[in-house]
């Protein structure tokens, strides 16, 4: 009988333990700056703003800042070729924040002296959708390939915010979780039809919300006080970020009624879970300090392991990636980090 060596028998044995006790590992990656419309500086993408034919939805800005929502113009940005999203008649602001397959993309846009209004582009031409009777203000959040919208009708008066879906025409209102109706958002929904959010009164205390087939289920939270549920695969596979009893917020994945927390990088005091596609991959980011926007790394979470996406691209691109905030069926990423001294979208292509 052929014996092996015992110290090469050691040897493997140990090799093929340290790859069973880590994740599989991701494809490298090839990095692309996904421009700038001219006037403006900087560029960033909301989440779920890329689709499985690698088109994405880009707004920019002159201002350092992608939660400003100030001047904001947004683009499709496809193979290189940038096509400028038009606002409504007078608007300074449209940001872009989700599309589907067919290129419909949804978000918002403002008109001087007058709150912000969801937005539909369809074919590049671009319709207001309704808010609810009494309402004033909105923003359209998600889209599936139905073309079925989701977000939130709200009133500047009274501050409360409903979440709705528009489908055909019509504007319907989602129910509330037992104890809310002051702040709900829809911000996700599948082929299915099945929608996530957040719902409750307000102040930190939502919960994460599934509405299906009509009903608003409530799915918790990490043990804190307030959970949003961000995206949702075509598996019903769920991700977002809610605070912890100790704190946060933490990332997370619910599946099969479990929710779990996805963890942030050593160092880190918070995260976000953004986007998920039917394979389970998720993307998003991690902080040392939620002041900073410069401390964020951005992350992909697959196969029960984290992996931070600065390390998956050459270490001579110039780039630094902060947050990662959408991801395809392809495994294509896009989010925003530093490139050249200025915020930058990006869009990460696996290789191989």
């Amino acid at each position: 009988m052929h014996r092996v060596p015992l110290c090469l028998a050691l040897a493997c044995h140990l090799a093929l333990a340290l790859i069973a006790s880590r994740p599989a590992a991701a494809d490298s990656y090839t990095v692309t700056d996904l421009g700038l419309l001219p006037g403006t500086a900087n560029s960033w993408v909301w989440q779920q703003t890329i689709n499985n034919d690698g088109v994405v939805a880009v707004y920019a800005n002159s201002i350092a800042d992608p939660n400003a929502f100030t001047g904001d113009s947004s683009y499709l940005w496809q193979n290189g070729q940038i096509t400028p999203l038009p606002g409504l008649p007078g608007a300074t602001d449209t940001i872009a924040f989700a599309l589907n397959n067919h290129g419909q993309v949804v978000g918002r846009s403002t008109v001087p002296g007058a709150p912000n209004h969801p937005v539909l582009w369809d074919q590049g031409v671009i319709q207001m959708l309704d808010e609810l009777p009494g309402d004033n203000k909105g923003a359209a959040l998600g889209i599936n390939d139905h073309g079925q919208v989701v977000g939130y009708s709200a009133s500047t008066a009274t501050g409360i915010r409903t979440a709705v879906i528009w489908y055909k025409g019509t504007l319907s209102q989602l129910p509330s979780l037992p104890g809310g109706g002051g702040f709900d958002e829809a911000l996700g929904i599948n082929e299915k039809g099945q929608i996530v959010g957040l719902s409750g009164p307000g102040g930190g205390l939502d919960h994460i919300t599934l509405w299906d087939h009509g009903v608003a289920i409530d799915l918790g939270t990490l043990g804190g006080d307030f959970g949003e549920a961000v995206a949702i695969n075509n598996k019903g596979e769920i991700c977002g970020t809610s605070t912890t009893a100790i704190g946060g917020p933490d990332p997370f994945l619910w599946e099969d009624g479990v929710i779990t927390d996805l963890g942030v990088l050593a160092g880190d005091v918070d995260g976000v879970a953004y986007d998920i596609n039917n394979r389970g991959q998720v993307v998003g980011y991690s902080e040392s300090n939620p002041s900073d926007l410069t401390t964020g790394h951005a992350l992909l979470w697959e196969n029960g392991g984290m992996i931070s996406l600065q390390t998956m691209i050459s270490t001579d691109s110039g780039w630094t990636l902060l947050q990662a905030l959408g991801i395809n069926n392809r495994g294509q990423i896009v989010g925003f980090g530093i490139h050249d001294g200025q915020y930058r979208a990006f869009l990460l292509t696996p290789v191989g």
